[in-house]
């Protein structure tokens, strides 16, 4: 069996100082970790979001991409017509890359620096020389975002075969139709895909969790009158707060403040089968990774606009984060 503790630690100037770590001890050294490729949208020279040509620029979101080298295009027949493109603009959540001649209409899988590769990407990325250029478009780049998560509420939109003369967006809260957000797009330019971003904050405090819609309206060219679009059925995706970071059978310990030998407990014990994943809880950085004598293997990350970092402790092997 092996013990989760999540404790929650109130930040302070003096943490923040040497990495946010309260107990010390020795930092961890980690496996590499494999990349995560969740999804792949056409940037440029696109004929859709989801089409793309030998040429285009292509972006696929997902997680721990700081390292990703390699962007491999699998194609549809094993890997005998699988090409690769060199990764480009690069970070924690995103890699872009150019689609080499002899790409085909297949799913996407990434390469880091030590040659691990990520699962591919779960919906296939088109490949097509001839396709023609479909109408404007909108999709939301991840189903569910979490609070100061990795991948931000993300809308792309597609401007068509020409340039647009404009679209405005709302996002609306969907339990009461309440209008958190909007932006003003002024053009798209033909054949390219731009995104908006909602930083998950209403009057500068965290959202509501729920669900959530992008509404598109688009000015017709020639039309002071705007039109309303319906918003594409994908338009939609679900905002937490938060998630119980034991993805398992669990069961409890020891509570929060229960007295212990010259102090009280500041975290919960969470029981569960060695090996069981176990998820950030929240969003945010991770401000030490390493072992203590009495935390064993531990991780703690900071809690953005809650003054609270979560620590992670009594884990069965260092985190790969």
């Amino acid at each position: 069996m092996v013990l989760a503790v999540l404790n929650a630690v109130a930040a302070t100037p003096a943490a923040a100082s040497n990495g946010g770590t309260a107990f010390g001890g020795t930092p961890a050294s980690a496996p590499s970790v494999p990349p995560v490729a969740s999804t792949v949208t056409c940037r440029t020279g696109c004929s859709s979001l989801t089409t793309a040509r030998p040429g285009s620029t292509v972006r696929v979101l997902g997680s721990q991409l700081d390292g990703v080298t390699q962007v491999v295009f699998t194609g549809g027949n094993g890997s005998a017509d699988d090409v690769s493109a060199p990764a480009t603009a690069i970070d924690s959540a995103h890699v872009d890359a150019v689609v080499p001649q002899g790409a085909r209409t297949g799913r996407v899988q990434l390469v880091n620096t030590d040659g691990v590769a990520s699962k591919a990407t779960r919906k296939a990325l088109r490949v097509s020389a001839t396709a023609g250029a479909g109408a404007l478009a909108a999709r939301v780049a991840q189903p569910r975002v979490l609070f100061d998560g990795t991948t931000k509420a993300t809308l792309d939109l597609y401007g068509g075969p020409a340039s647009d003369s404009g679209v405005s967006i709302d996002l609306l809260h969907q339990p009461d139709g309440a209008v958190v957000a909007h932006w003003d797009v002024t053009s798209i330019p033909a054949g390219t895909v731009q995104s908006i971003a909602w930083d998950a904050t209403v009057a500068g405090k965290p959202a509501p969790e729920g669900r959530y819609e992008f509404h598109v309206t688009q000015a017709p060219s020639g039309s002071a009158v705007r039109a309303a679009a319906a918003p594409p059925a994908a338009a939609s995706f679900l905002y937490l707060d938060h998630v119980f970071p034991v993805r398992g059978p669990h069961t409890y310990g020891d509570g929060f403040g229960v007295p212990r030998n010259g102090h009280t407990h500041q975290g919960v014990d969470v029981m569960a089968a060695c090996g069981t994943p176990l998820v950030a809880a929240r969003g945010g950085v991770v401000k030490y990774n390493g072992t203590h004598p009495a935390a064993g293997n531990y991780l703690v990350i900071d809690g953005a606009d809650t003054g609270i970092d979560n620590a992670y402790m009594h884990l069965r092997a260092p985190s790969p984060l």
